[in-house]
């Protein structure tokens, strides 16, 4: 996974409004329960309009650090 990572972290640096490439790079540190990195990097998926996909990882995430709210404000998107 951190080659992954890595490979959508240089495709940022070549277009920072990539939107397939923030969700993806958010997606998989929120795999590997990374929380405080993939918040940024799907709230900036959200952003560039990634949609649904981005609200649910995004809430999922927040459900686990037990931010109700927000979860479920992201989860009802």
């Amino acid at each position: 996974m951190r080659e992954a990572e890595e490979l959508f972290t240089r495709a940022l640096g070549l277009d920072g409004k990539s939107a397939v490439a923030v969700f993806n790079r958010g997606a998989i540190r929120f795999s590997e329960s990374r929380w405080a990195e993939a918040e940024p990097d799907l709230t900036r998926a959200i952003e560039l309009g990634s949609g649904a996909m981005a609200h649910a990882y995004r809430g999922a995430l927040r459900l686990a650090l037990g931010r109700w709210r927000e979860s479920a404000a992201d989860l009802s998107k």
